[in-house]
C-alpha cells in the first residue's frame, strides 16, 4: 500500500500549523499595538479636556481680575 498521500497530508498539516503559529504571534503584536494606541488616544482626549478646563478657568480668572480692576478704579 502506498502511503505517499499521508506524507503530503502530514506536510500540509505541518505547514498549516506553522502558519497558525505565525499568525498568532502577529495577532499578539497587533493586539498590543492597538492597546497602546487606544491608551495614547485616551490620554490625548484627557489632555484635550484638561486644556479646555484650563482655558475656561483662565477666562474666568481674567474676568474676575477685570471686575476687580473696575471696582478699584471707581
Amino acid at each position: 500500500m502506498n502511503f505517499e498521500f499521508l506524507d503530503v497530508l502530514e506536510q500540509r498539516v505541518k505547514e498549516a500549523g506553522d502558519r497558525l503559529t505565525e499568525l498568532r504571534e502577529q495577532n499578539a503584536v497587533l493586539t498590543a499595538r492597538v492597546a497602546e494606541l487606544e491608551r495614547a488616544t485616551s490620554r490625548s482626549a484627557g489632555e484635550t479636556a484638561w486644556s479646555k478646563e484650563r482655558e475656561q478657568l483662565r477666562r474666568r480668572v481674567e474676568k474676575l481680575a477685570a471686575r476687580l480692576e473696575t471696582l478699584l478704579s471707581a
